[in-house]
């Protein structure tokens, strides 16, 4: 029997191989008869693509790269999608990790934003998306940064349209709580539809 020192002896796993299968899945849901989630992509830089496994076993991405879906609120992130079966086709909404704006994706299509470029870096930042289509919008938390202190942000439950309308102005997203709380998170409709 060979006898080695402590960490010299050779193994058939090194950094990459263990780099290369990093997380699970992450953010399950179904969207009609799929199961959808987040999953890492270590060898695209870490990147978080949606896939998607269809009824028949078959999985593939939602989306291609370079999307990200993945949020930044309250650094710790939050859920980055959500999705709704209409007229036979998915309709999703993402937050992609690059600019944390809030995107529509129907799949063969292009992702179209929904929220817009925040004035202040990534000062504009969503999560714990509902997709409710037969409103026209998704109600998420929207958390707002207001200056450069530790301080200056603000939590709010939010409507974003569906129509695009806000991608482009800020006034269009409608706020559904106040500023005054600190943590706000997994806004859910009640069985009433309030």
């Amino acid at each position: 029997m060979r006898s080695l020192a402590y960490g010299e002896w050779p193994s058939p796993i090194d950094a990459a191989t263990a780099a290369a299968h990093d997380g699970s899945p992450e953010f399950v849901g179904f969207v009609g008869d799929e199961v959808w989630w987040t999953e890492p992509r270590p060898t695209e830089a870490g990147r978080r693509t949606l896939v998607r496994r269809r009824a028949d076993g078959t999985e593939e991405p939602v989306l291609p790269a370079p999307w990200n879906v993945r949020t930044r609120v309250i650094e710790y992130g939050g859920r980055p999608w959500a999705a709704a079966v209409r007229d036979g086709v998915p309709l999703v909404v993402f937050v992609n990790f690059a600019d944390q704006r809030l995107y529509r994706y129907e799949p063969g299509g292009e992702p179209r934003p929904l929220t817009p470029v925040s004035p202040v870096g990534q000062g504009l930042r969503w999560a714990d998306p509902v997709l409710l289509p037969e409103r026209g919008e998704a109600w998420c938390v929207l958390e707002e940064f207001t200056g450069d202190g530790p301080g200056d942000v603000r939590r709010v439950l939010a409507a974003v349209p569906l129509d695009g309308s806000a991608a482009g102005d800020r006034g269009a997203v409608r706020e559904l709580s106040d500023g005054r709380h600190r943590f706000v998170t997994g806004p859910r409709l009640a069985p009433d539809g309030r």
